[in-house]
C-alpha cells in the first residue's frame, strides 16, 4: 500500500513537472524531483 502511495505521488509529481515545463526552469525542476525520489527512498527504507 505504501509502495502505492509512492507510486501515487510520483504520477502527481511527473504531472506537475509536464505542466510547469513551460513556465519553469527543466534543470531546477529535475534537481527538486531527485531530492523528491531521495526522500521516497528514505522513507521506503524506514518504513516498519
Amino acid at each position: 500500500m505504501v509502495m502505492g502511495l509512492g507510486m501515487l505521488s510520483l504520477l502527481r509529481w511527473s504531472t506537475v513537472i509536464f505542466l510547469n515545463r513551460s513556465q519553469s526552469n527543466d534543470v531546477e525542476l529535475w534537481l527538486e524531483f531527485s531530492v523528491f525520489i531521495k526522500n521516497v527512498k528514505v522513507h521506503e527504507q524506514f518504513k516498519i
